[in-house]
């Protein structure tokens, strides 16, 4: 017994040695892999960032361009017509940054009186009163003529001589270089980017400083809120600061956002444009103790041999080894239910559980949720002429490549037969549910190797998904049902969203579908009939029997509307005999 006793304290002591030893190993590759992870991400959040700041500084230069084309080909516009232009271009919904946006023209001093007797013609309520503000005689003044706020309102007065203000030096040297000024003014929540763009004669920049001045027509002034940008840039990056700054010649521009703990790591990205973008981040430690992830493993790690070697020592090696097969037989049985056993994809009792957790996160966070029903055209084809084999092997080859194009948060899953379904919530969404499906399509583009196949096999897939909020998981997952019975009819291969309308569209022949079961027996089907003529002889030589439905409520319908659906019901076989019985009848 003693001997015993001893086997068993020497294998739990083993046990509890080998288990630290392992918690330590696997402690500092966790906090090596995190702080690798931590750093790669911090530069992903870096250059996620930047890029979206340098996107919206690109789409500020669009809106100077196609505004500085408007007021070229539109020479002495009014303020209506400018206002006019603004709002079909629906430029303050498209760039919710916009605060503001005109045309500022140079008046040299010689010019002052026809310029104010042109703005006091123009105005019924500014006749006479035109006064240069600040006053002041100076060789040049600038005013703006076309000017719009976000409210609908003029930016500045029509008086005002922006080249006094302190926007005045740099629009002379936006229009003697050509490029773009860039001016802060205001401070803290009320500070303000003001960008200055010269408009040119024919719309092209002169290569000289000479040329500029002779062909400058005016500026294109933008007015942006900075905060909302960097809002837009900060949007699912928490505990992240950036400073956006703009550097060249004798213009600095600085704009700050968000906040990152201390001792965050800052990372510098230089767009190439004279802007530079530093995010500042917390990354994680790659040292034991300062690394959760690393520390938690640890000490879980030795209680767990403490534990383990506490049971090997209580129990006997048969009991614990039938505990282990319990549990594993369990794990085993837990998977089975809920997991499809051809593909190893969720099946649609977890895609039912994740989907509701889905709408449950997307109620709570106001994020959004999709689902998107993916079907093979044609795998019919694939099992009748390569076999049921190779029909397996490409759901799991095409299981496998929709899961790679997916984001690691995202769900796959099938639910029979060559149909799948893709549950996305969340950044996964950011640029829309019909890229995701477009990336899903594109990626099933590449032929697929399979051994039943000496070519590679070239499959198509049709997309229906739903998006939004919905009272119950199958509602959403019965919309996106919808939607891709829409895209089959529309000729396959294609991504199509679910509307209202499409379910209308549904009911309508559901209810279509009840109706036609009883119109045999009511007798609402007649026939109508159309002679065939002998072109030669002028001579009636025979007849043909047209079916028509008197529907009670919707009157006379018609055979392309009601006809398909006798086919798919079957109902097709009585009522065809039908047809041919009453033509005899008729033409006794």
């Amino acid at each position: 017994m003693k001997k015993r006793l001893g086997g068993r304290t020497l294998w739990a002591a083993l046990v509890v040695v080998v288990g630290i030893a392992g918690s330590v190993l696997g402690a500092r590759a966790v906090a090596h892999t995190d702080g690798q992870r931590s750093q790669q991400a911090s530069a992903a959040t870096s250059a996620d960032i930047a890029s979206t700041l340098g996107l919206a500084l690109q789409r500020q230069q669009d809106l100077a361009v196609n505004t500085g084309a408007f007021i070229i080909n539109n020479p002495g516009a009014s303020e209506g017509q400018f206002q006019r232009w603004v709002n079909s271009e629906r430029l303050f919904e498209r760039f919710p940054d916009l605060i503001g946006i005109g045309n500022v023209v140079l008046v040299p001093a010689s010019g002052l009186s026809a310029y104010a007797a042109g703005v006091e013609a123009a105005s019924a309520t500014a006749r006479g009163t035109f006064q240069v503000s600040p006053p002041g005689a100076r060789p040049y003044y600038c005013f703006a003529s076309l000017t719009l706020a976000s409210g609908g309102r003029p930016t500045s007065p029509s008086n005002l001589d922006l080249c006094d203000t302190v926007l005045g030096p740099s629009f002379i040297t936006a229009r003697d270089s050509g490029h773009n000024t860039y001016i802060p003014y205001g401070t803290g929540k009320a500070a303000v980017l003001a960008v200055g763009t010269g408009i040119y004669q024919g719309g092209v920049v002169p290569s000289t400083v000479e040329g500029r001045r002779a062909a400058f027509l005016g500026w294109v002034g933008i007015q942006v809120a900075p905060g909302i940008i960097l809002k837009t840039a900060l949007h699912g990056h928490r505990d992240t600061a950036v400073v956006f700054r703009y550097g060249s010649g004798s213009t600095a521009v600085g704009f700050k956002a968000g906040s990152a703990p201390v001792g965050s790591r800052s990372t510098s990205v230089d767009l190439e444009n004279g802007w530079h973008v530093q995010v500042s981040e917390a990354v994680g430690g790659s040292g034991i103790f300062t690394n959760a992830n690393s520390l938690v493993l640890l000490l879980g790690g030795i209680l767990f041999s403490l534990l383990l070697g506490g049971l090997i020592y209580v129990l006997a090696t048969s009991r614990t080894r039938a505990l282990v097969l319990v549990g594993e037989r369990t794990d085993e049985l837990r998977h089975q239910a809920l997991h499809d056993s051809l593909t190893g994809l969720p099946n649609r009792a977890l895609i039912l559980d994740r989907l509701d957790q889905m709408l449950s996160r997307g109620r709570r966070g106001h994020t959004a949720v999709a689902a998107l029903f993916l079907d093979l055209d044609n795998f019919k084809d694939v099992n009748d002429t390569l076999g049921h084999a190779a029909g397996d092997e490409l759901l799991i080859a095409v299981g496998a490549r929709i899961t790679s194009a997916l984001r690691a948060g995202d769900t796959v899953g099938r639910l029979g037969g060559d149909e799948f379904v893709v549950l996305c919530e969340g950044a996964s969404l950011a640029a829309g549910t019909d890229v995701v499906a477009d990336r899903i399509l594109d990626i099933l583009a590449t032929p697929f190797e399979i051994s039943g196949s000496e070519v590679p096999l070239s499959v198509t897939a049709s997309i229906g998904f739903a998006e939004g909020d919905r009272p119950s998981p199958g509602r959403l997952l019965q919309d996106a049902d919808i939607a891709l019975y829409q895209a089959k009819a529309a000729g396959k291969q294609r991504a199509v969203g679910f509307s209202p309308a499409m379910q209308t569209t549904v009911d309508g022949h559901r209810h279509l579908e009840v109706d036609l079961h009883g119109a045999l027996e009511a007798g609402q089907f007649f026939l109508v009939y159309q002679p065939t003529v002998d072109l030669s002889t002028g001579a009636f030589v025979g007849m043909e029997a047209l079916l028509r439905w008197r529907h009670p409520e919707r009157g006379v319908v018609m055979p392309d509307e009601f006809v398909p659906t006798l086919e798919s019901s079957g109902l097709i076989v009585p009522v065809g005999a039908w047809v041919l019985q009453e033509a005899c009848r008729q033409g006794v």
